[in-house]
């Protein structure tokens, strides 16, 4: 199935709710995908690559995953920054579903106010929507109570 862009959200964990209030965009509701660190940060290197690797070093995503994690290396910093990196490198070259992630298609489950909650693949769906995808292939699967 594909999802539209505009109902993906970030899978909602209470325990990242003050993460989430620092972090992310607060731009309608902070759980929209379009708000979230990880989004922006793969927007702003599709928009400007150049003198990105500086940015990104502070960027929202790379400081809030460090919180999430309770990881603060520069070796985590440069791992978290050049994944993201490949991956939309990835996916420009051999779009989305093809190549290396055609098996590995991102995972939502439906919410009840129609949209989706993204449980796998933030890194892929990020990279696609910074790359200007308007849906994405997904598998659907049923939440688990």
């Amino acid at each position: 199935m594909k999802v539209s862009s505009s109902q993906l959200y970030s899978l909602r964990k209470s325990p990242l709710d003050k993460l989430v209030k620092k972090f992310h965009l607060h731009d309608g509701n902070p759980w929209l995908f379009y708000n979230t660190p990880i989004y922006l940060f793969a927007k702003d290197y599709v928009a400007n690559k150049k003198g990105f690797k500086n940015r990104a070093m502070k960027a929202p995503f790379v400081q809030y995953s460090m919180e999430r994690y309770n990881v603060y290396t520069e070796q985590y910093k440069n791992n978290l920054i050049q994944r993201v990196i490949s991956i939309v490198k990835s996916i420009k070259k051999h779009r989305y579903a093809k190549g290396k992630y055609r098996n590995k298609l991102i995972c939502v489950i439906k919410r009840k106010d129609g949209g989706y909650e993204l449980i796998s693949g933030k890194h892929r769906a990020a990279a696609c929507l910074a790359l200007g995808m308007d849906a994405i292939k997904c598998n659907l699967y049923k939440k688990v109570k």
